[in-house]
């Protein structure tokens, strides 16, 4: 993630939120907008690019990833990742995603995707902690929704 990173989640999470938090949260927030403004993405990629709150259920991967996911704010369930390179951090079963970044990858060709996951339970713990979150970046040459 390039802008909602693991301690950017875990700065939202702060209560009570102190001015100074909030104000960094702001301008991180006002950064990422103005990045995916000035992306050339397709029209409605990034709209469809949105599982919040959705449970992965399974994982297919090979040439291509596949993430089947259960959210409430998609009407998609399926996302394919065609010519899928995972980057850094592999998704999990039972994750739940929590942001996006989408961009064009650098060679102008294909996508960089950048998923922040909340790692499926283990043991329980006060508060959230980095090993809680999974950073996961792909880069890939489309992306399909079913």
């Amino acid at each position: 993630m390039r802008y909602l990173t693991k301690k950017w989640y875990i700065a939202c999470q702060t209560d009570p939120m102190t001015p100074e938090v909030q104000k960094r949260l702001d301008e991180i927030d006002r950064a990422y907008c103005a990045a995916q403004t000035r992306e050339t993405l397709p029209e409605g990629l990034l709209r469809r690019f949105f599982f919040h709150d959705g449970v992965v259920r399974e994982i297919l991967s090979g040439e291509d990833l596949t993430l089947r996911i259960d959210s409430p704010y998609s009407e998609h369930h399926t996302v394919t990742f065609r010519g899928a390179r995972i980057k850094q951090e592999p998704p999990q079963t039972g994750a739940v995603w929590l942001y996006r970044e989408l961009y064009r990858h650098k060679s102008g060709r294909g996508y960089e995707a950048h998923i922040l996951f909340e790692a499926p339970p283990g043991p329980p713990h006060r508060g959230i902690r980095p090993s809680d979150l999974i950073d996961t970046k792909i880069l890939c040459d489309e992306i399909e929704f079913a």
